[in-house]
């Protein structure tokens, strides 16, 4: 049996996403999500953060799994 997952296998990996996004990302830092593009991260949560989106404008919080923290020049980190 190769390829079984242990159930809390999926938790355990999102929680570690989490902690090393939560390093990374500040109130005022830039973040990237594929669904909905650049934006600035304007509250900090346990699970996620209030992002303000370029494109749309919108603000909603949004899991910190998706989110990808931003360089200086707009690079991904």
């Amino acid at each position: 049996l190769r390829h079984v997952r242990v159930a809390g296998d999926a938790a355990k990996r999102d929680q570690a996403r989490r902690e090393a996004v939560d390093t990374a990302v500040t109130k005022g830092s830039r973040v990237f999500d594929h669904a909905f593009g650049d934006g600035v991260v304007l509250a900090v949560f346990k699970k996620s953060c209030r992002v303000q989106w370029d494109r749309s404008g919108s603000v909603f919080a949004r899991d910190k799994i998706y989110l990808r923290p931003l360089g200086r020049g707009g690079g991904i980190i």
